[in-house]
Order: structure tokens, then sequence, then C-alpha cells
């Protein structure tokens, strides 16, 4: 036999040892119903991220799952609230419809109320949560939750948990809960320009902790099919971060933009807007500070985006990647600069209602596809369920949009709803000329009084065909046409060429049946 021979069979014997071995030591793909991880921000504007065109930040993770998937121009939230849109988001209704009108711990889902939750849990899911919760009650959560690790955007666990923190944990949450203004909220660090960074290394911050535990939960339940709740307090105030995130952004100051900061006329919007705009010295903040607080934001972002990152690793790692849906997006937005407020208000903006929304699928389907198709953030658990292939009975208000994902389909809604406000009527407006005396009286006792009048009285929105009409309760009437006019600067409510539109978009918003828009 020649010699050429003898070293072919050698080598399929090597072969045929190896092999077997490399294919037991590699992670390999799971099959079955796919993984589910959601990772939700709080308060980031739609266009806060690379893949969404904004120049200055840095979000390679977040980027890279928009290559590997699709990218929705058009996602919004029908809350813009923290609990109202959270809530909205896992029941797949209103949030008048859960009744949940605030961020109380009464609005959050309980005992006996419905979330996808649980269709998942019975067919075989392991539930789990690290992050931000604002939306299940304690005994939900006991009940439906296999791994549950809460923090608020003060630290991790539970405030009326003394002695049950880690040390590291511990000091975390005591310096962002004692280092603040005198407020309804104590002393913790709120809205504002907060001129220095966190004073720990990353790895103890909140948004590297979040991604510990999240990536433990993976590691825990990685043989059953999961869902992962993995939410970030950030990018919402206090914005504040640690080095290097809180000075990396500090050079790019001049190019942050504040369009629409100058250019508003409070006259023409509604009155809970212009308070918004007075409290907690934004009034007499100059530009280069308000810059500021964005410049730690964009840090804050970019630490999210390195939180993400270390997920993903470790789902490839653990040969889970390929057979797990992965959904980036945020609650709400915020104004983030627009009329120079930094945070949010009770109004509908295209910059507080738009989030951004990207879905990795499992395998390779619609690399980097962006498409326009409106969708709104409760349409996300109909669309997961069916995708998971898990069944459900409850009546719910959002509907599926997996033929965008899988058939190439650009619509999905035609109109756009949102709400907002606790029912009742906020207090009447002040003169302006009076308001700033009356501002700094009640900021004295406590700066957190604005939410009187951001939070009281029922408001809703109708989007459709490039306008938006927005009715509120005790305050004045909104009519913009956006696709015209984007920072929705001039106030058409009154204009008597768009009186038949605007009575045509009111039909349409009252026949919703939102409680308290009448």
């Amino acid at each position: 036999m020649r010699n050429g021979r003898w070293s072919e069979i050698v080598v399929l014997i090597a072969l045929s040892v190896w092999l077997p071995w490399t294919a037991a030591a590699a992670p390999q793909p799971k099959i079955g119903k796919p993984n589910i991880i959601v990772i939700m921000t709080d308060d980031q504007r739609w266009d806060s991220l690379g893949s969404y065109g904004d120049k200055i930040v840095k979000t390679p993770n977040i980027d890279a799952l928009a290559r590997e998937g699709t990218r929705f121009e058009n996602a919004f939230t029908v809350a813009v609230l923290c609990c109202p849109s959270r809530t909205s988001f896992f029941t797949g209704k209103y949030a008048s419809r859960n009744q949940c009108y605030n961020n109380s711990t009464k609005s959050e889902i309980g005992i006996g109320k419905f979330s996808f939750l649980e269709p998942l849990k019975r067919v075989g899911y392991r539930i789990g949560l690290s992050g931000k919760n604002h939306t299940f009650q304690p005994e939900y959560a006991k009940k439906w939750f296999d791994g549950f690790v809460e923090y608020s955007p003060w630290g991790k666990g539970e405030e009326d948990e003394p002695g049950s923190l880690a040390p590291s944990d511990q000091a975390v949450r005591d310096f962002l809960s004692t280092s603040g203004p005198k407020s309804s909220l104590g002393h913790k660090l709120l809205e504002g320009l907060i001129d220095f960074p966190e004073p720990f290394p990353e790895q103890q911050t909140i948004t590297s902790r979040i991604a510990d535990d999240a990536i433990a939960f993976v590691a825990k339940h990685k043989e059953q099919p999961f869902f992962l709740h993995m939410a970030f307090p950030a990018p919402h105030w206090p914005n504040i971060v640690c080095e290097p995130y809180f000075s990396m952004y500090k050079s790019e100051l001049a190019k942050i933009s504040l369009d629409g900061m100058d250019e508003i006329d409070w006259d023409t919007h509604p009155f809970s807007h212009y308070v918004q705009s007075q409290c907690a010295g934004f009034d007499t903040m100059s530009k280069e500070d308000r810059r500021k607080i964005l410049a730690v934001m964009y840090g804050q972002i970019t630490f999210i985006d390195k939180s993400v990152g270390r997920l993903v690793a470790a789902l490839k790692e653990n040969g889970l990647y390929d057979n797990t849906v992965i959904v980036f997006t945020s609650d709400q937005g915020c104004l983030g600069g627009q009329f120079g407020l930094p945070c949010k208000t009770k109004g509908f903006y295209e910059s507080l209602i738009r989030v951004p929304f990207i879905i990795k699928m499992p395998g390779d389907r619609q690399l980097g596809r962006v498409t326009p198709a409106q969708i709104t953030n409760f349409d996300v658990m109909p669309t997961l369920l069916e995708l998971a292939g898990v069944s459900y009975d409850e009546k719910i208000d959002g509907q599926s949009f997996l033929p965008v994902l899988t058939k190439n389909q650009d619509v999905h809604r035609t109109a756009i709803y949102s709400e907002v406000g606790v029912p009742g009527l906020p207090p009447a407006p002040i003169p302006k000329a009076d308001y700033p005396a009356y501002n700094k009286k009640r900021s004295v006792d406590d700066m957190f009084w604005f939410i009187e009048y951001t939070t009281r009285g029922r408001c809703a929105m109708i989007r459709e065909d490039g306008w938006k009409y927005c009715f509120y309760n005790g305050d004045i009437e909104e009519l913009y046409h956006f696709a015209a006019d984007p920072l929705e600067l001039t106030n058409l409510a009154a204009s008597p060429e768009q009186q038949a539109r605007k009575a045509e978009m009111k039909r349409k918003l009252l026949a919703q049946g939102f409680v308290g828009i009448n």
C-alpha cells in the first residue's frame, strides 16, 4: 500500500476521534421554542442610537443587533409614563383598559390581571427580570417569575429591606438615595444637572450589575426556553454615570442639538409643558449646562450598550444566540434638549412618543432590514407569542406584526394612539407673569411639586397621515402638521383652515373610548 494511502487512513482515524470530541465540547444551538429577551431602557429618544443616525453617541453592540435584525423607524409608546407604558407592553392593552394612570404600585399588574408572561410560563418558559420593574406587584412577581432581581434608578433591591444587600450594592444605593436635594422623594438625586461622575468603578454600578444578573439567569436556565426582561433605569434621570462614560462626550458639547429650545411660544402650547420647562431650574440653566446633561445621557446610553454586548457574548458562548429573539426598545422617549428640557412631560411630541425598536429574530432572517411600518409597544406581546407558537385567550388591543418580520410587509398600523394622565383636572393655569414667583415659592418646599400639572388631567393623541391631534382635560388642544413642522412649534388647533381636520381627528380619538377623554 502506498505511503499516501496510509496517510489518508491515519487522517480519517484521527478525524473520527477528534470530530465527536469537538462536537461535544462546543456549545450547540438549541432547538424548539425560541428564547426571548426584551431589553428595555427608560426615557430614551428614538433617534439616540448610531443605527438611528445619531452622529455622536457610540452604540456598537446595539447597532450590531440592528444589522442582524430589523430596525423599525416608526415605533411608538401607547403611554408616555413609565408604569402605564410598561403595563401596556406586557398586557397588550391600552393603559386605561388596565386602569393604570400613574406610577403607583396599585397601577402595576397584580394577581388576577393578565400579562403575556402567563401563557409563556404555562408552556414551560422560565421567566426572569433583571433591572427596573415598575410593572409587576410583588405577589405577581413571586407567582410567575423564576428569577426577579429589581433595580430602581437609585440602586438594587427594595428600599424597605435594610441589610439585604451586599456592601457594594448598599454603597451605591446610599449614595444615589442621599446625595440629592430635599423633595417629596427624600434626598434622592433627581432631575437637573449633576456635574460630577458617579464615584464607583463601573463593575459596581447599576448598569453593570443588571447585566451580571441577566447573564446569571441565562446560565442557570439555558437548558429550558426562557423569557428574560433586562430593564435599565437609565438614561432616565438622575443623569449620572461613572467614568469613563461621564467624560466621554464632554468634547462633543458644541455638537449636541438643542433644536426647538428658543423658538417655542408657550402661549400656544399646553400650560403643563410650560410648568415642566420652569421646574428644577431649567428656566435659568445655560445652554452649556443643558448640553452637559445630554452629554451624560449619551454616556449612560453607551454604558448600556456595553452591557448589551456582554449579554450577547454570553448567549453566543452558551450556544443560545441563534435560537434567541432579542428586542431592544424603550418605554418612552424624552425631549432630549427640545424646548430646553432633557426630560419628559405630559405630552405627545415625537421625541416623547417615538421609541427605538430593534428585533433580532432566530437564525439569520431579515438581516439589516429597516422598515417604515408603524407599530406600538403593546403590539410586541402578540407578535412574540405568535412567533413562539404560544396561544392565549385574553382580549387585547395589540396586533401582531409578525408579517412585517417574515413577509417583508411595510404596513401595520395607519393611525397611532397614545394616552396619559390621572383622571380629573390639573390645577388651573397661572398667569405667566405671576408664575416665576409661584414656582420659586413651591420649589423651596419641594422641587417635585410640578407633577401636579404633569400627571393630573387625562390627555390623549391620534397621529395619522402626517398630522397629530392632542386632547387635554383642563388645557388647550394641539394640532400639528409634524411632517412639515417636525419640532411641533406651530399649533394649528385654532387655525380656521384646519377646523374640519381637527374635528375629524377628534372624532376618531374620542371613539377609542379612553377613560376621561370626552
